[in-house]
């Protein structure tokens, strides 16, 4: 989600929680059947952004040309 007014400054935020991303369908087709057969995982996301925009008044039609930079985590379990 990003939230900006219309002054130029704003900011970003993600967050992003999956779980079982590596888990396999026990109904789905497995091409080797010693793979190992992972039972627990999840995927974790944190991200924030600042956002630098033009500020709203500069351009009639809404256009907003923009930069935006940050910090995120990116974690797995499994």
């Amino acid at each position: 989600a990003t939230l900006i007014g219309a002054g130029p400054i704003g900011v970003e935020a993600l967050f992003l929680l999956t779980p079982s991303f590596f888990e396999q369908d026990p109904e789905g087709l497995s091409l080797d059947p010693g793979l190992i057969r992972v039972r627990n995982s999840r995927v974790l996301a944190l991200m924030g952004n600042v956002v630098i925009a033009a500020p709203r008044g500069w351009n009639e039609y809404g256009l907003r040309p923009f930069l935006s930079g940050g910090l995120g985590l990116l974690r797995t379990n499994g």
